[in-house]
């Protein structure tokens, strides 16, 4: 929480640097509050106005949704010093249940990473952790030797980065089956319902998409990034897909030898370069 808080700072700090109206100085004030079981942050602009923000999660969930709004905001002021939003916090999975082969108990926890945001100078990182925390996607390879799991899939999620100027980095495409024994599994993710939102005309990078398989039924959680309690036995399976980063600037003022680019790499067909980046495709 303090890191995220501390970036704010920063940005803030930035603007100092672009003359503004020439009014008389004033602070954004930012506010500390403990409270019983959680955290708050109470912001008071220099107009008057206040915001409260529930930060009872002081991991990586909501200093990561302060910073995707501060940035943004910011991002109008001074867009040569930031870049679109990322995908967000860790796309945590969990899976704990009994391995009959091993006659252990267990409990596997992997983090996959995301798409960030297209920023002023060249397009977002693809698959890049948290901005907010550390965390890194294990080896598959070693969680399927240290459990009763298999990788059907594991590979990019081509075109889930925003379409802009600089597009956003693409999040991760896999699917995890269990093999043996009966398992419970759980997920915390972000941007189910709204993809990371671009900057100065970017689009959003791809929602989160988690798709369940239980005795050949498929469904996606209620809450769409987040569920816990899915029953798993040999052969059911779970499909994640984690968010792209946003887009930078518009699609239409893209390197058209970027697009090619782009296109020769499999991340586009040349219909979706066409239909995302049109003046840059049609100036093929």
């Amino acid at each position: 929480m303090r890191r995220a808080l501390a970036l704010l700072f920063v940005v803030i700090a930035l603007t100092a640097a672009k003359p503004l109206a020439q009014a008389a100085p004033r602070t954004l004030d930012i506010y500390y509050v403990d409270t019983e079981g959680g955290q708050a942050t109470l912001f008071v602009a220099p107009g008057g106005q206040t915001v409260l923000v529930d930060t009872g999660n002081a991991g990586t969930r909501d200093p990561q949704r302060i910073m995707e709004a501060v940035f943004g905001a910011m991002g109008q002021a001074i867009p040569e010093r930031l870049f679109a939003a990322p995908a967000g916090t860790s796309g945590n999975f969990g899976l704990g249940g009994y391995d009959p082969e091993e006659n252990r108990h267990y409990i596997m926890c992997l983090f996959s990473g995301g798409g960030y945001g297209g920023w002023w100078q060249t397009d977002g990182l693809t698959n890049g952790c948290s901005s907010v925390g550390i965390s890194k996607t294990q080896p598959v390879e070693i969680l399927e030797q240290h459990y009763p799991i298999l990788f059907d899939r594991f590979a990019l999620r081509e075109g889930s980065g925003g379409a802009g100027r600089h597009r956003g980095g693409f999040g991760v495409d896999y699917q995890i089956r269990l093999l043996r024994g009966e398992a419970k599994a759980s997920f915390l993710m972000d941007h189910g319902r709204v993809g990371p939102p671009g900057l100065l005309g970017g689009s959003p990078g791809a929602v989160n998409e988690i798709l369940v398989s239980q005795g050949g039924a498929i469904a996606s959680p209620p809450h769409l990034s987040k569920g816990e309690g899915y029953v798993l036995v040999p052969g059911d399976w779970i499909a994640v897909k984690t968010p792209g980063g946003g887009g930078y600037g518009s699609a239409a003022e893209r390197d058209p030898a970027m697009v090619r680019r782009d296109i020769a790499c499999g991340y586009y067909t040349a219909d979706e370069a066409i239909r995302l980046f049109t003046r840059a495709a049609a100036a093929e």
